[in-house]
């Protein structure tokens, strides 16, 4: 049995990736002036993969829920095949599956011991579980697909947020500052009131969410991490550009931005000109933002990279350049 796929999706209709205020009215004959940062999180924010010591990192905490949802000898496959490696939970539990088809029936079971009858109908999630567990049958298809990587995205989290502490995850050297910095100048600074932020993560909103606002940090303009690409009718991966799609298409809908012009081609170049993704991993974050057409900006893990990145951006802006090149 091989993976197939999908004819049909199993979501009809993909939710919508927005600013997270919608009441602020943003002229659009300002969207020529305004700025898209998108950044993002695991390593490039804040160190995740790396435990307090006393703690369960991310990595750990994929290997148990591997084991609570396939069983233990996916936990064995999942360390042999790739680990994490950087790859969103839809990569893991596909890569999985290809490589043994038979943990299907394991997770079908769980489905059904703890997921057939889920309290919040609404949730695009559990409804996408609860149909996996009420089938008759082990299939291997997308709804398959899908369901799983629900299963362990929820697993994964019941184990990570008890984590969550002032020791971990802590945040990299320079982000907390540099990110401040963009805020205040944003309320002090005509030329940086229209600079908006994006969290771009294969992690998940309402974690990062917490840590952002436990570490005191004001949240950013637009979450699009992998729970929002989940609810998507074909959810797609780095190093596919289409998560900065959606950012932009948020950013452009903020300002009103009319339908012609987004069909213009030198419209949308000059637009991508003042978009800029920072992130940690060349091969990944890099290719995604080279696909898109943006520049990227990679976070090599040294004490300074912050403050290089942080006084880029600012003579950027402030010289009105732009990011293009």
């Amino acid at each position: 049995m091989t993976y197939i796929e999908p004819n049909t999706p199993v979501v009809a209709e993909g939710l919508p990736v927005t600013f997270r205020d919608q009441t602020v009215w943003r002229a659009p004959g300002e969207f020529d002036q305004s700025y898209m940062i998108e950044i993002d999180f695991d390593e490039t924010c804040f160190t995740t993969f790396i435990s307090s010591g006393t703690g369960i990192e991310v990595h750990q905490a994929y290997e148990m829920a591997v084991e609570t949802v396939l069983g233990s000898d996916a936990r064995q496959d999942f360390s042999d095949y790739q680990g994490l490696s950087n790859r969103a939970p839809l990569d893991v539990i596909q890569g999985l599956i290809m490589k043994e088809p038979g943990l299907i029936g394991v997770a079908l079971q769980h489905a059904r011991e703890h997921y057939a009858r889920p309290e919040d109908i609404t949730d695009i999630g559990l409804g996408l579980i609860a149909r996996f567990a009420n089938r008759a049958s082990v299939d291997n298809d997308e709804l398959t697909l899908r369901a799983i990587t629900e299963m362990l995205v929820i697993r994964k989290k019941d184990i990570l947020f008890p984590q969550i502490s002032d020791e971990w995850p802590m945040p990299v050297k320079g982000f907390q500052e540099t990110w401040q910095e963009l805020y205040d100048r944003r309320q002090a600074d005509e030329r940086f009131r229209r600079l908006h932020t994006a969290i771009v993560s294969s992690g998940h909103t309402d974690f990062i969410k917490t840590i952002i606002e436990r570490a005191g940090l004001p949240n950013p303009d637009v979450y699009m991490t992998d729970d929002e690409m989940r609810r998507q009718v074909h959810p797609r991966t780095k190093p596919d550009p289409y998560a900065l799609e959606l950012v932009r298409n948020a950013w452009l809908n903020a300002y009103l931005v009319r339908p012609e012009l987004r069909q213009s081609p030198e419209f949308m170049a000059e637009a991508k000109g003042r978009q800029v993704y920072i992130g940690d991993d060349e091969e990944k974050d890099g290719e995604m933002a080279a696909n898109d057409g943006i520049r990227f900006l990679q976070h090599h893990g040294g004490p300074d990279d912050w403050k290089d990145i942080g006084e880029l951006i600012i003579a950027r802006i402030e010289s009105g350049e732009g990011f293009g090149g």
